[in-house]
């Protein structure tokens, strides 16, 4: 810990209390509070955990502003954090310090004529879209996780509507922040497009917590659809449903909504694991949606025509609430591994473009089988998003799979991708990214930090260090 940095004490627990309430605020060494404190230390990831000294629950914006001014004088790290579903440990206290969970902050306010919905950080994704259903509106960002708005702000996130709705970015109006000095601060006004200033909302929004504590957002929201169809459908590789997919893409349909790719291996878990029958093909998963339900089976009737010209099979549709049923295995990807490997599993991201997506999956295959390891993907395919598990168990296994991750990487790198697509950095893949970005725009972002966060104080080690690292220097100099 940097000598300008203060432990957490007694004295700074009693004061946060005063704020909050006593009842607000977890500290480590206290023997009553020592177990809810301790629940902060991990996110879901496997790799990154850390030491919370302490941790609190405001209740408002104004409360979080009180305790960012409390540990800037104090000069106490912040760790803001939500739902901590994230995988890549960007929420994790790796420094120790103060976590600053967000979930209780769940202001809530519909401007329906502007399609924006103004919204506290803690609300679940799935939860706020049954808020917006009484409204008759929808909220596309489609994480599987079930987020917090205010995590997947701070990571960027997306999920399985990206091609319809966008990510999170995209859906971004306006923030609401307390900056690392407890100045609270809105990026712009509530409005749907603005052209003045610098778009601080894009550079908060995607910093992982390492610049401000997101306090307040406004998103755009959309009718709610009324009807869905969709399909599974089953190819003889993975480079057909490529093809197959980038053809959906150029129908220009404006009804597509999600296309999804499981590969034959993540098939066969999900079907132990559902106790399903899917064929074990490289399968993809489409939905459709909109408020016309004859519209909407004419064009599942092109998409069906336009897959089977690309040596599409096993075509099976569903309408409604029926779908849930053939979805089940795209979102249950995760604990169909853990189930199907009975071990550990790490799952990361990455994004190619659409065109190396088959060569991609070909070489990690290739070099997860040199290792006996069966490549199991569920992908964002339309986006050239896709997520690999990798079972490992402690000790030899561990670093197996670390390296393999990290082959995969460059491999995405050399192919013109990004090191994620939608998990973000945190503290796992923050040595990647200089080779993604080149160390000329990672210290942009070093410039950037020192000049909102001086004392380094705000989530310090994630996405980046804030002294260059060793790869840096090396580049640097050349």
């Amino acid at each position: 810990m940097p000598s300008a940095w203060q432990r957490v004490d007694a004295d700074f627990v009693k004061e946060l209390r005063e704020l909050l309430g006593a009842d607000r605020v977890y500290w480590r060494e206290e023997e009553t509070t020592k177990d809810a404190c301790m629940e902060y230390d991990v996110d879901r990831g496997l790799f990154a955990t850390g030491q919370a000294d302490a941790a609190c629950k405001p209740r408002t914006a104004e409360d979080v502003q009180k305790v960012v001014k409390l540990c800037a004088r104090r000069h106490v790290v912040m760790v803001p954090r939500g739902a901590g579903t994230g995988l890549e440990g960007a929420s994790v206290p790796h420094m120790g310090g103060l976590v600053i969970d967000t979930m209780d902050l769940k202001h809530f306010e519909v401007r329906k004529s502007d399609f924006l919905v103004v919204c506290g950080p803690g609300w679940l994704k799935d939860d706020l879209n049954k808020a917006l259903a009484n409204h008759g509106l929808l909220f596309g960002v489609d994480p599987s996780s079930n987020p917090s708005i205010g995590g997947m702000a701070s990571t960027g996130s997306s999920g399985l509507s990206t091609m319809k709705y966008g990510t999170m970015k995209e859906n971004l109006a306006s923030l609401k922040v307390v900056l690392a000095d407890g100045e609270m601060i809105n990026t712009r006004s509530k409005v749907r497009k603005s052209s003045t200033g610098y778009d601080l909302t894009q550079i908060i929004g995607g910093a992982e917590g390492t610049l401000g504590v997101i306090v307040e957002l406004s998103l755009r929201v959309f009718p709610k659809p009324t009807e869905r169809c969709g399909a599974v459908v089953a190819f003889p590789s993975i480079k057909d449903a490529c093809e197959a997919v980038v053809a959906l893409r150029a129908a220009s349909l404006g009804t597509l909504v999600r296309c999804e790719l499981l590969n034959s291996m993540m098939v066969d878990a999900t079907n132990q694991k559902f106790q399903q029958k899917l064929p074990l093909l490289d399968t993809i998963f489409i939905e459709l949606h909109g408020q016309d339900g004859q519209q909407l089976r004419h064009d599942l009737t092109h998409v069906k025509r336009i897959v089977h010209e690309r040596q599409a099979s096993n075509w099976h549709s569903a309408e409604g609430d029926l779908l849930d049923g053939l979805w089940q295995a795209r979102r249950g990807c995760y604990f169909a591994s853990l189930a199907y490997y009975q071990s550990k599993v790490y799952f990361t991201d990455g994004c190619v473009p659409m065109a190396n997506l088959p060569q991609c999956m070909v070489e990690t295959d290739k070099d997860f089988e040199s290792h006996g390891i069966k490549m199991m993907v569920c992908c964002h395919i339309a986006d050239g998003n896709f997520h690999v598990q990798l079972p490992y168990k402690d000790g030899e296994g561990l670093a197996i799979a670390e390296e393999l991750e990290s082959r995969l990487i460059d491999r995405v790198l050399s192919l013109g991708g990004t090191v994620s697509g939608e998990h973000g950095v945190g503290l796992n893949k923050k040595h990647k990214i200089v080779k993604e970005h080149g160390w000329k725009t990672i210290d942009l972002m070093r410039k950037v930090k020192r000049a909102l966060d001086p004392h380094n104080l705000m989530n310090p080690g994630k996405v980046f260090d804030v002294e260059p690292s060793d790869l840096e220097k090396r580049l640097s100099s050349l």
